[in-house]
């Protein structure tokens, strides 16, 4: 999560705290971030040369376990960082946080299958901000009315 920085940084600055839910794949042991009030680490370990299927069957268990927890803790926003995550949350975003979450977008993932760009221009367009490194972001993500920062 290299950008996690630049998030934890500003929300220190407002004297914001915040919880910071992640999927550990490789077992590293994180830093709490120093804004951080409760780091939510979920591990499960997976090797690169898993088959899709298992792949997919680990998501939608990481899916549920991080739905599970946002149902209980009734956060004011949230901050998906990648587009992956915001796909795997996309029912319950559209849903019960209609423009109160962040996408962060870093890299370019499934965005060439019709179905994740399809989803993915729902989310952005009802976010409250959607956020790209770079401008060269602009030519594979779906078009929307609102401005990319």
């Amino acid at each position: 999560m290299p950008y996690l920085r630049l998030y934890d940084e500003a929300l220190l600055e407002f004297g914001m705290v915040y919880d910071l839910i992640y999927w550990d794949r490789f077992g590293l042991v994180e830093d709490r971030p120093e804004a951080c009030r409760n780091l939510i680490s979920l591990r499960h370990e997976q090797k690169d040369d898993v088959h899709f299927l298992r792949k997919l069957w680990n998501f939608l268990l990481f899916r549920r376990v991080v739905r599970r927890h946002l149902n209980i803790f009734h956060y004011d926003k949230v901050i998906v960082l990648t587009t992956l995550p915001a796909i795997l949350l996309a029912p319950w975003l559209l849903k019960r946080k209609r423009k109160m979450y962040v996408i962060d977008i870093r890299d370019y993932t499934y965005e060439r299958l019709f179905i994740y760009r399809r989803v993915l221009k729902h989310l952005i367009a009802r976010s409250y901000r959607t956020y790209i490194s770079s401008n060269g972001f602009k030519d594979f993500l779906p078009h929307v009315s609102k401005k990319f920062i």
